[in-house]
């Protein structure tokens, strides 16, 4: 007997990059309270495609190989990221049911945030693109574009890229290392994109200017770019 995790949007889990965290900080704050929270830049992402679909197959395929590992396991308890997000209160009183821990009559709250905001619209400058490289692959598309939290099915082998199809995409320097900031209140002209990023820095700051008036009331932003 045993308990196992998930989390189910592949997608949204591939955004969650060490480099992209540091950047991010400021994005899923909604209670400001200070001026200097007010007057920073809002930060925005850029993901190359090919980088999104293989790393978002890559957690499907490992998620279909868990369940596998689990097939002949008795698992008490099953713990979703996303059922969590819905009802936090009750997932943690079946997770300390399956775990024989008595549930406390109250719950302390804190002060995390998310810093991903649940609809990847309202971060991914460049989600058009991404919604159309992931046209093929409708299980991963439909992750990409859940503006809710969502507990999915896993997808099925045949629904990922093939293994042709991989070594087909795969680009140079897809590296943690190779992530770069796009400052774009000024110095983005000295912000040097990895040569397989073909995306125009005053476009990509021109649309995160647009999403950061659109939903924060100011044009003030940057944009952390994930060759």
């Amino acid at each position: 007997m045993g308990n196992a995790r998930a989390r189910n949007t592949h997608v949204e889990a591939t955004l969650n990059h060490p480099f992209a965290a540091r950047f991010l900080a400021n994005h899923g704050h909604r209670d400001e309270a200070s001026l200097e929270a007010r007057a920073a830049p809002r930060s925005f992402l850029y993901v190359h495609p090919t980088r999104l679909l293989l790393k978002a197959a890559e957690k499907a395929l490992g998620r279909l190989a868990l369940k596998l590992e689990l097939k002949s396991v008795d698992v008490s308890y099953a713990a979703h990221y996303e059922a969590f997000q819905v009802d936090e209160a009750g997932e943690m009183a079946r997770l300390l049911g399956a775990l024989g821990v008595p549930v406390p009559d109250a719950w302390a709250t804190d002060e995390l945030v998310k810093l991903t905001p649940e609809d990847l619209r309202d971060l991914l400058v460049n989600f058009d693109e991404l919604n159309a490289t992931l046209a093929p692959w409708p299980c991963l598309r439909a992750m990409l574009g859940s503006a809710a939290p969502e507990r999915f099915a896993p997808c099925a082998e045949t629904e990922l890229p093939s293994p042709r199809e991989v070594a087909a995409l795969r680009v140079p320097s897809m590296s943690a290392s190779a992530a770069v900031v796009l400052p774009c209140d000024g110095g983005r002209r000295a912000a040097k994109l990895p040569r397989h990023v073909k995306a125009d820095p005053d476009a990509l700051c021109a649309r995160a200017a647009a999403m950061g008036r659109a939903l924060h009331g100011s044009p003030r932003a940057e944009v952390c770019v994930l060759p």
